[in-house]
């Protein structure tokens, strides 16, 4: 088969030259192929570089996602022959081998730090993460601290590389929240259909289905015969799971700061309602992301460990009786969110409260 131009092409992100690429678009456009077909694959041929494949959970890497790869490069070419151990699956390191010779290195980012910066591949040309965006709403669930993570496996492997690697995460829009975002400092502003920002190091494509795929995909599936959540998100690229967030960039006046919690690092005020606004249309709560030292205004819980300093402390049972009000004005969506971040991270915790 051949590449046609119907599907997803990486030229226009590439002509940004940036080291961290990410491309968000609707499913059946093509990114996975486009990706192996015309980078992986001749890297590899060209110049034996292998790429780094990262993956969420060691259960990710399995016998049919490697298979899947090899069926994606025989139907553009030759058949790459790929050869691994699987017994190295359970492991979530998996080195893959074509002609005696590293083609990829798997990896699962959900394994201790320490145990990945003790791998080496020698020169790698690319890194990949599929599928980087989680379905949240049916349970999926991205590792703690994903975007520092990410940045620490990156910084790992880059140092062997004969040029700077690039980076590309590939995913559909289920939401427009990413720990990699939030690392990045990528804005809901930035995503513009059809459109690609550009700051720093970083590119972004929301990418936007060819009209004459769309026609054909309707034409063919039947899943898109019906106007519904569904074929909003698959063929039309909206972010369902962020439709029923309330975003208000800017707190309202006449809210009092009522406590602080720490998640994953960050500090979010949760700001209260005065009786003053009562009846006019606005959240109990409103929650936002302070400066560094700012909670300390007021009580400031955690929910880990990791995110216990001087002043914080673990909330109790009792501690919960006193987040009563907030966790049901969670439950009603009575809660305003200056960004997609905060709604999540307070997602995250609202079991322990």
């Amino acid at each position: 088969m051949l590449l046609d131009d119907l599907h997803y092409s990486f030229s226009k992100i590439d002509g940004y030259n940036k080291p961290f690429n990410f491309v968000v678009s609707e499913r059946e456009d093509g990114k996975t192929t486009a990706f192996h077909v015309t980078k992986a694959r001749k890297a590899f041929e060209k110049t034996g570089r292998p790429t780094v494949v990262l993956r969420r959970l060691s259960v990710d890497i399995t016998d049919a996602y490697i298979d899947s790869i090899a069926e994606i490069l025989s139907k553009f070419g030759p058949d790459p022959h790929l050869k691994y151990k699987r017994g190295a699956l359970k492991e979530g390191v998996v080195p893959v081998y074509s002609d005696g010779r590293i083609r990829y290195l798997v990896i699962s980012i959900s394994l201790p730090m320490s145990r990945i910066k003790s791998l080496f591949v020698k020169d790698p040309a690319y890194f990949l993460f599929d599928e980087f965006i989680c379905n949240t709403r049916l349970g999926e669930k991205y590792a703690p601290n994903e975007g520092f993570k990410i940045k620490e496996i990156y910084n790992t492997f880059y140092r062997e590389a004969s040029t700077v690697p690039k980076f590309y995460a590939l995913g559909n829009p289920y939401s427009l929240y990413n720990p990699l975002f939030e690392e990045f400092g990528i804005e809901r502003k930035d995503f513009q259909k059809g459109g690609i920002a550009s700051r720093g190091e970083w590119a972004v494509e929301f990418h936007d289905l060819d009209p004459r795929l769309k026609e054909r995909i309707l034409a063919k599936n039947p899943l898109y015969k019906f106007e519904d959540a569904y074929t909003r998100y698959a063929l039309e690229g909206q972010a369902i799971n962020d439709s029923n967030v309330w975003i208000m960039e800017r707190r309202p006046s006449g809210y009092s700061l009522s406590f602080a919690m720490t998640v994953e690092g960050k500090t979010l005020g949760i700001w209260r309602r005065g009786i003053a606004q009562l009846g006019e249309g606005l959240p109990s709560f409103y929650v936002e992301e302070m400066p560094q030292g700012m909670g300390k205004r007021k009580d400031v819980y955690c929910f880990d460990f990791s995110d216990l300093f001087g002043g914080s402390r673990l909330v109790s049972a009792t501690d919960r009786n006193r987040l009563a009000h907030f966790r049901m004005a969670i439950g009603s969506r009575d809660v305003a969110f200056s960004t997609l971040a905060c709604d999540y991270l307070v997602e995250e915790i609202y079991p322990s409260l």
